[in-house]
C-alpha cells in the first residue's frame, strides 16, 4: 500500500475532525434571531448540514432544529470589538526581522492561499503582531489580531500540564500503569501502558479520531460520550508495543482527561480554567462544552469537495466552506479548546519554560523523547512528554538551535506555538484553513520550519535552512502526486 507523507503527524497536531456546520457572522447583535447554515455537498455527492439555529437573544445558548437535536449551542457571550486588523510592533523590535515577518505573512495569504492568518512573535520583551486576510471567505471584514481560533491539539499542552501538577501533588505517578488507575476502562495492556506512555504517544493505542471522519461529515453536531468513544477505540488492535515507539494517538489524551476527572472529582474543563486560565489571566482562552464561541473569531474553512487522496487534484481556495462550528465532545481533552495569538504567546512561555512544575519534572518532560522519524526529509525532531522538539538548523542541536512547542490542526484551523528558550523567542501562527486533504506544503509545520524559523537566523544558516526546505518540499510534493514514492512512517494513520 502506498503511504503518503503526513506533515500533520510530524508535529502531532492532527485531530482530523470533519465538521460541516457553517459559522455565524463574527459579531451577533441582540436583534439577531436565527443563523442559517448553508447546504454543503460532500465528495460522495450527498448534501447535508442544512439547518437553522434559533437564538434566544445574545448570550443565550442556541438550539439546533432537526436533524440536529442532540444538544444546544451558544454563539458569543461577549459583544466586543477590536481595531487591531493591522500589523503593529513594540518600539525597539528588530526592524529587519519585522520586514521578513511582514513578507511571510503576505505570502501565507497569497502564495499559500489562506483566507486569513495571524502571526505573533515575541523576542525578549518586544512583540510583533501581524494579521492578514479576512475573517470569512466571501466577506470583507478583515481578520483581527485578537480573534480567537480553535487551537486543536495545543489543548494537549493544558491537559499535560494538569497531569504533571497532579503527579507533583502525589495523586499518581508518571510510571503508574493506567489499567490500575482506570480499571473501569478495560484498556488493553493496561498493566503495561503507563501515564508516561500516554503523554508521550508511546502507548500504541489505536487513534480513535480516524474512525470519526465520515461520522462528522454526516452528523457534525452529534454529541458523543468520551467513554463510549474510548470503548470502541480500545477494541482495536494496538499499533505498536507499549513504550516501543512514537505513534500519535488522541486516545491517550481522552484517557488522561478521564483520569483528571476521576482524580479531582471535577471536570477537566473546570480544572483547566481554575489552574491556568484564571490563574494566568488567559482571558481569551476557553475550554468550550458546545460548538459556540465566546468572543470574536476567525471563521474556519475547508474544501469538502476535495478527496483526501489529493493526487486527483485539490486546488487550494477553489471551493472553501465555512465550518466554524464544531461539536466539541469528540476532540475534548485532545483538542477542543479556543484561544488567540496573544494568550498563546503568554501560555507558550509559561508552559514551555517549565513555570508550572518543579525544575526536575520539567527537565524530565523535555529529555524523555523519541524521534519523529522524518530524518529522510531533512527534518529532525523528537516527541517528548506532550511537547515536540525540532532542530531546524541540524546538525546543530544545542540549546540555541532547539525549538520546543506543539501544533494544533483541527478541521478549519491550523496552528503552531513554539519557543526557543535560549534565544527567548516565542512564535504563534494561526491560519483559518485546514482539511485532511490540504497540501502538506501549505500547512503550519512546513511553513514554520522552512519559512518562519529561518527568519531568526544568520544569513548563512538561514540560506542553508531554506535550501533544505526546498528539497523537503519537492520530496513532499512527489510523495503526494507520484504513486511510486513510498513512505512507511509510523504516523500515517493519524492523517
Amino acid at each position: 500500500m502506498t503511504k503518503l507523507l503526513s506533515m500533520t503527524s510530524i508535529f502531532a497536531a492532527t485531530l482530523m475532525t470533519i465538521s460541516g456546520l457553517a459559522g455565524a457572522d463574527t459579531i451577533l447583535s441582540s436583534s439577531t434571531s436565527t443563523v442559517d447554515i448553508p447546504l454543503i455537498t460532500t465528495r460522495d455527492g450527498k448534501s447535508s448540514y442544512s439547518a437553522t439555529l434559533k437564538i434566544n437573544g445574545l448570550g443565550n445558548r442556541l438550539k439546533a432544529e432537526p436533524p440536529y437535536t442532540s444538544g444546544t449551542y451558544r454563539v458569543q457571550r461577549v459583544e466586543k470589538r477590536y481595531n487591531d486588523s493591522t500589523i503593529t510592533m513594540d518600539e525597539g523590535f528588530d526592524p529587519e526581522i519585522a520586514d521578513r515577518l511582514d513578507d511571510l505573512l503576505g505570502r501565507i495569504v497569497t502564495d499559500y492561499e489562506k483566507p486569513g492568518a495571524i502571526l505573533a512573535v515575541q523576542m525578549g520583551d518586544k512583540t510583533w503582531r501581524g494579521v492578514a486576510g479576512v475573517k470569512r471567505v466571501g466577506t470583507k471584514p478583515p481578520a483581527q489580531f485578537s480573534d480567537t481560533v480553535r487551537i486543536g491539539s495545543i489543548t494537549k499542552t493544558f491537559v499535560a500540564a494538569l497531569i504533571m501538577q497532579l503527579i507533583e501533588e502525589g495523586k499518581f505517578k508518571l510510571d503508574d500503569p493506567i489499567g490500575r488507575l482506570m480499571p473501569e476502562l478495560n484498556i488493553p495492556r493496561g498493566d503495561v501502558i503507563t501515564v508516561r506512555h500516554l503523554l508521550s504517544h508511546r502507548s500504541g493505542l489505536h487513534n480513535y479520531v480516524v474512525d470519526f471522519q465520515e461520522i462528522f461529515v454526516e452528523e457534525p453536531l452529534k454529541v458523543f460520550d468520551p467513554r463510549q468513544i474510548l470503548a470502541d477505540a480500545l477494541k482495536k488492535p494496538l499499533e505498536s508495543e507499549p513504550g516501543a515507539e512514537y505513534h500519535y494517538s488522541n486516545t491517550g489524551f481522552s484517557i488522561l482527561g478521564l483520569l483528571i476527572e476521576k482524580t479531582t472529582r471535577s471536570t477537566v474543563e473546570a480544572q483547566v480554567k481554575k489552574r491556568f486560565l484564571n490563574a494566568y489571566n488567559l482571558s481569551m482562552t476557553t475550554f468550550p462544552t458546545d460548538p459556540g464561541y465566546d468572543y470574536t473569531y476567525l471563521h474556519g474553512h475547508a474544501d469538502y469537495d476535495c478527496n483526501e487522496n489529493i493526487r486527483n487534484g485539490c486546488p487550494a481556495g477553489l471551493n472553501l466552506k465555512d465550518i466554524s462550528y464544531l461539536e466539541t465532545s469528540v476532540p475534548w481533552a485532545a483538542g477542543a479548546m479556543l484561544s488567540n495569538a496573544q494568550d498563546l504567546l503568554k501560555w507558550g512561555k509559561i508552559y514551555l519554560d517549565g513555570q508550572l512544575v518543579s525544575p526536575e519534572l520539567h527537565q524530565l518532560s523535555i529529555s524523555d523523547c523519541k524521534s519523529l522519524g522524518y530524518e529522510d526529509l531533512g527534518i529532525y525532531g523528537n516527541m517528548c512528554l506532550s511537547r515536540i522538539q525540532v532542530f531546524p538548523s541540524y546538525p546543530k542541536v544545542d540549546a540555541a538551535n532547539t525549538w520546543i512547542g506543539h501544533g494544533g490542526q483541527i478541521q478549519g484551523f491550523d496552528n503552531i506555538m513554539y519557543r526557543n528558550h535560549a534565544k527567548d523567542i516565542t512564535v504563534v501562527l494561526n491560519m483559518n484553513h485546514y482539511y485532511m486533504g490540504t497540501d502538506d506544503n501549505k500547512q503550519t509545520p512546513v511553513i514554520m520550519l522552512f519559512d518562519l524559523l529561518p527568519i531568526f537566523e544568520t544569513p548563512e544558516t538561514r540560506n542553508a535552512m531554506i535550501a533544505r526546505g526546498k528539497s523537503a518540499r519537492e520530496t513532499i510534493k512527489r510523495a503526494v502526486f507520484d504513486p511510486s514514492v513510498h513512505y512507511d512512517h509510523t504516523n500515517w494513520a493519524d492523517r
